[in-house]
Parts: C-alpha cells; structure tokens; sequence
C-alpha cells in the first residue's frame, strides 16, 4: 500500500476516500465481493469500475480498463478490469485506488482494506519470550488459594 485510507470530515471535506496499491501496470483487477457493475467507463481523465454489492456498499477501481459493463453481474474474485498507469500521486510504475462508499442507511466513506481483514491488528507477545518463572507464577496464582503447593503441576 503506498497511501492510506484518510476519513474525510464530511462528504466534501478533503481526505483520501480509499487506499492507493502499488501493481504492475497490465494486473488484473479483481470484484471485492458479488456485485452490479453501476459505472464501466470514463470519468474526467480516467477510467473507472464502480460496483454496488448488498447492502449498501460501492467500491470504486481506478484507473482501470473494464472488461465489464454497466448492469453486468459479478462475483467476488472475477476479473472487472486491467490496471493501468498514470494514477496521479502514485510513486510506483501504476496503482489501483480503491475505495468505499456506504450508500445506505447512512452515506459514508470507508476503509476498503476492512471489508477484507477481520479488524484491526493486536500486537501480542511472543510467547518464546515468556520466562519460565513468570509463566509458572501466573499459573499457580490462578490455580487457587493453595496455588502450586497443592499438589496442581503448573507450568513447567
């Protein structure tokens, strides 16, 4: 990923209404989810796919050469498009924006990467890096009022 996704304050207020990925120029670009191809063409200087999937959802793909039409059905994983280059701002030979919009109940943008990642990232600690005594310590004091002296084997 080359930009990130930057919420706007309101719908015409400035940010970055998607993610910017860094490709080779010729990629296939790929459905996010089942959808209906609403936009297949020309926008400004460049070309866009824009997709409506259920419940409320369109995802936006530019700039991309469509291999698909407006009203044609597709399912998530299928080809919709080529990359191209000349994404302004990209620092790579081509990247894909793409964004997200809810439609509906209420009309906001967001973060394309979270309709593919599960949420957001915990750091945990390693657990090779846990020592011994402390490990067998916290076991014990969960092991009751007696704790290890009772006879519980604990962590060893």
């Amino acid at each position: 990923m080359v930009r990130a996704f930057e919420a706007p304050a309101t719908e015409y207020a400035p940010g970055h209404r998607g993610v910017d990925l860094a490709a080779p120029p010729g990629a296939a670009v790929l459905a996010a989810a089942d959808a209906v191809v609403l936009h297949a063409g020309p926008v400004a200087d460049r070309s866009v796919i824009s997709l409506l999937h259920e419940g409320g959802l369109r995802t936006t793909y530019e700039p991309v050469e469509p291999t698909v039409r407006r009203g044609q059905v597709v399912r998530r994983g299928e080809r919709v498009g080529t990359l191209q280059s000349g994404h302004e701002g990209c620092p790579a030979e081509a990247c894909l924006h793409w964004g997200a919009l809810r439609v509906s109940p209420v009309r906001a943008y967001v973060d394309p990467l979270r309709l593919v990642a599960a949420g957001p990232v915990r750091l945990l600690p390693r657990v090779d890096r846990l020592t011994l005594p402390t490990a067998r310590s916290a076991w014990c004091a969960a092991s009751g009022p007696r704790g290890c002296a009772a006879g519980t084997r604990g962590i060893r």
